[in-house]
C-alpha cells in the first residue's frame, strides 16, 4: 500500500527500564521507528524482545513504577505522548491510537455482555447512547463477521470461539475509526484458516478508513502477509528495518538470517518415529458434543452442535 510521507507517529531513542531487586532490566533500548497513515509496520522478533513495550508506551500502558522510559520521544500528529495528562490520554486512546491485545479473553470482562463493552467506547467518548450506540454495536459486530450479531451482542465472552472473540476485540477497537491500530499478536492463538479471516479482516478496514497498522508478531508467514516495511527487534534493540521485500530477501542482519533459516520447509526431513507402525495411541469414535445457547432465562434456547459424530484414531 502506498502510504504519505509524513509519519503520524514518530518514536525517538526510546529507552525503557523496568525495576527490579537487583539493577534495572533494560526492555527497550534506543529504539526508533516511524509509520505513516495507510501503512502497515510489522515490528518482528522473539518473545521478550521489546516489541509490546516498544508499543505499549504509545497507549500509555507501561506501568510506572516499574517501568520507567528513561529517555526518548514519542510524538503523534505533532503531539508529545509523554507530557500528556490523564485526561488527555483517555480522549486519545480509543478515538485516535486503539490496539487489539494477543489474548482477548484477557482483554474483555467476564461479567459483561460483549455488547455492553462495546457500547462503552461510544459512550465514554460522547458518541451517543441507548438505542442509537446498540445499533452501532450490531453493525460494528456484523462488520467483523459475527453471525446473528443482532441477538449475540447480548452474549458474554465464554459464549464466543476463539477467533470470534478476537473479532469482538477488534470491533471495540474500530468503533471511532482510530488514525493508528496496534495489533499484538492478534492471531497466535488462531487456526490457520481463521487466522487467514482475521488478516484478510485488517486489510479491508485498513483500506476503508487509510489507518496506519502497527503489527506486532514472531510470525514470518504474517509479516510477510501484511508488512509494507519491517524492524526486526532483538534484545530490546531494533537490529534491522527497511522495506518487507528487502528485509526478506536479503537480510543483512545475523539474527534476521537466523529467523528466515528458521522457518520449515516442506522438503525438509522428517525426525524419526519412535511408536511401533500400528500401534494405537488413541482412539476417538462417533464423538459429539452439542451447548444449549440462550442470553438470558426467558430468551430462546438454541443448540449449537460444536462437535457431531467425530472419529479419528492416532
Amino acid at each position: 500500500m502506498n502510504a504519505p510521507d509524513k509519519p503520524i507517529l514518530r518514536i525517538d531513542k526510546l529507552t525503557v527500564d523496568f525495576l527490579s531487586e537487583g539493577d534495572p532490566v533494560r526492555a527497550v533500548d534506543d529504539v526508533s521507528f516511524d509509520v505513516c497513515p495507510g501503512e502497515t509496520l510489522v515490528i518482528l522478533g522473539e518473545s521478550g524482545s521489546g516489541k509490546s513495550v516498544s508499543t505499549g508506551t504509545v497507549m500509555g500502558l507501561i506501568d510506572c513504577p516499574p517501568g520507567d522510559i528513561v529517555s526518548g520521544s514519542l510524538v503523534f500528529d505533532g503531539t508529545d505522548l509523554s507530557r500528556l495528562d490523564d485526561e488527555g490520554r483517555r480522549e486519545l486512546n480509543g478515538r485516535r491510537i486503539a490496539m487489539i491485545f494477543q489474548d482477548p479473553l484477557a482483554y474483555l470482562n467476564p461479567v459483561y455482555t460483549v455488547g455492553r463493552q462495546i457500547a462503552e467506547v461510544f459512550e465514554s467518548h460522547g458518541e451517543g447512547e441507548g438505542g442509537a450506540v446498540r445499533d452501532k454495536v450490531v453493525r460494528l459486530l456484523e462488520r467483523v463477521g459475527i453471525p446473528e450479531a443482532d441477538e449475540r451482542i447480548d452474549y458474554y465472552p465464554h459464549q464466543f470461539s476463539g477467533g470470534q472473540r478476537q473479532r469482538v476485540m477488534i470491533a471495540m477497537a474500530i468503533a471511532l475509526k482510530p488514525d493508528i491500530l496496534i495489533a499484538d499478536e492478534p492471531t497466535t492463538a488462531l487456526d490457520v484458516s481463521v487466522q487467514a479471516q482475521i488478516l484478510e479482516l485488517l486489510r479491508d478496514l485498513q483500506r476503508e478508513t487509510g489507518m496506519a497498522l502497527i503489527m506486532i508478531t514472531h510470525d514470518l508467514e504474517v509479516a510477510a502477509a501484511m508488512a509494507d516495511r519491517i524492524i526486526v527487534m532483538h534484545g530490546g534493540k531494533v537490529v534491522e528495518s527497511g522495506k518487507a521485500e528487502d528485509v526478506f530477501t536479503n537480510p543483512s542482519h545475523a539474527y534476521t538470517r537466523r529467523l528466515m533459516s528458521a522457518v520449515p520447509h516442506a522438503d525438509a526431513p522428517k525426525a524419526p518415529r519412535n511408536a511401533a507402525q500400528g500401534e494405537v495411541l488413541l482412539q476417538v469414535a462417533h464423538l459429539s458434543k452439542h451447548y444449549k445457547l440462550g442470553s438470558g432465562p426467558f430468551s430462546p434456547k438454541r443448540e449449537f452442535r460444536a462437535v457431531d459424530d467425530v472419529s479419528f484414531t492416532l
